[in-house]
């Protein structure tokens, strides 16, 4: 026999016992393996994965499974990890971005990048992240290695977000050229553009990237070839 708990109403009359089925809209079936007084071990069966939990949450079905590949349909919680870390949601926020960059419709500057298989566990990737992270850092595969379309604990470091706009500037030696409503635009230095356009930096570089199509107006159109003296003029 299988139920399928519901927190709007729950079952608590239904008895706990080893070797109860019940199935979850989200995680799937899970299974109690074994009772022990007002906990019980159960076995999610999609990932193999096992936890414990309180009996009254595996009866309403509050439970979660860690290992289901629930962001961008690649990342995955893991173990747990210290959710008092003064920069845990930030660090959340950077891992869910990456992944969904990714492998969730991934723009053109973002095709055929990966996560690595250690990254792609939230717990690994925080606990690389949690004596590195800087409030307000970007994180950056390009720097270490350049071209790089891999996310891994040995392509990455995280930068100030002016590092990070600049390194877009002279990846390939290259600049670019924007569609403006007074005309043509071209960009070498990604905060004076953005102080011309009446943007701010994190958007003109969002749309250098190809992450955002259009933003007040512009549109990326072409790419250029820099002149000797480019590096020169970024500051």
């Amino acid at each position: 026999l299988m139920a399928s708990p519901s927190r709007k109403q729950r079952p608590i009359t239904l008895p706990i016992y080893k070797g109860l089925v019940l199935e979850h809209e989200k995680f799937g079936i899970y299974e109690v393996l074994s009772v022990i007084g007002a906990s019980s071990v159960i076995l999610f069966r999609n990932t193999n994965s096992t936890a414990v939990y309180e009996n009254s949450k595996v009866l309403n079905g509050s439970v979660r499974d860690r290992y289901a590949r629930t962001v961008g349909g690649v990342g995955y919680l893991g173990n747990k990890v210290d959710n008092s870390h003064k920069f845990y949601h930030e660090i959340r926020k950077c891992w869910t971005n990456m992944i969904r960059r990714c492998y969730r419709n991934p723009t053109t500057a973002y095709e055929n990048a990966t996560v690595s298989e250690d990254w792609q566990d939230f717990s690994k990737f925080f606990e690389w992240a949690k004596d590195r992270y800087v409030e307000g850092y970007h994180i950056d595969k390009d720097i270490l290695s350049k071209g790089a379309k891999h996310y891994s604990a040995s392509t990455c470091i995280f930068v100030k977000p002016e590092v990070n706009y600049k390194e877009i500037t002279h990846k390939n030696g290259i600049c670019f050229v924007l569609s403006t409503i007074n005309g043509p635009c071209i960009v070498k230095n990604i905060p004076r553009s953005a102080e011309y356009l009446g943007m701010h930096s994190a958007s003109l570089y969002k749309l250098l990237s190809g992450k955002l199509k259009t933003c007040r107006g512009c549109c990326l159109i072409a790419t250029i070839d820099n002149s000797e003296d480019f590096y020169a003029n970024i500051t």
